[in-house]
């Protein structure tokens, strides 16, 4: 039995005043990963393949990585430490391969750039909650709105420390045009992040 499992990115949601998060996870079992909004707005990109006019910072990494002949071996989710998910990134140059200690969030966005495989490992499959019952969550407060009185709400993200969170500009501006276009992702998070 391999210590490492397969995950697609199932979702890509947004939290008011957060950023956002992804959904990961397989037939069996998914779970949630909150990022910021800057990550987000890249994830969102790489995802549908929009190239900015200039280039942000997964770009650049993206393309020093395909200047050098570097392709992503692996992407590996394989912790969770005090609510922060940890993560490997592993590169190959040739023969040689090279690990490095990252975040999810990034390791993500570069993964989506190269269509490469999300690996996560089993033992923290098996401890993290399914983030099921989060996606049905999160739509029926898109759909309903807020929770009324008395109601519990679901707890916002956490923010990590040392990065203030900030709301990052319109999705739909822009020489971008409106990312909506996209096929295959569900994209009600930005009507609320217009909001």
């Amino acid at each position: 039995m391999s210590d490492l499992v397969p995950v697609e990115l199932k979702h890509i949601f947004r939290v008011q005043g957060h950023g956002g998060g992804v959904l990961l996870g397989n037939e069996h079992k998914s779970f949630a990963i909150f990022i910021g909004p800057g990550e987000l707005h890249a994830l969102v990109l790489a995802e549908g393949g929009i190239k900015p006019p200039r280039p942000l910072s997964h770009n650049l990494l993206h393309a020093i990585l395909r200047a050098y002949d570097i392709e992503i071996h692996s992407v590996v989710i394989d912790d969770l430490v005090d609510d922060t998910y940890h993560a490997k990134l592993t590169l190959a140059q040739g023969a040689r391969l090279v690990e490095i200690d990252c975040r999810p969030s990034d390791a993500l966005v570069l993964a989506r750039m190269r269509r490469s495989e999300i690996l996560v490992t089993r033992s923290l499959l098996e401890r993290v909650e399914d983030g099921m019952q989060l996606l049905a969550s999160l739509r029926q407060r898109l759909e309903l709105g807020p929770p009324g009185p008395g109601a519990p709400a679901p707890p916002p993200p956490r923010p990590r420390a040392g990065r203030p969170l900030a709301r990052p500009a319109a999705l739909d501006e822009g020489p971008l045009g409106d990312v909506r276009q996209i096929p295959g992702i569900d994209w009600s998070f930005l009507d609320e992040l217009e909001a």
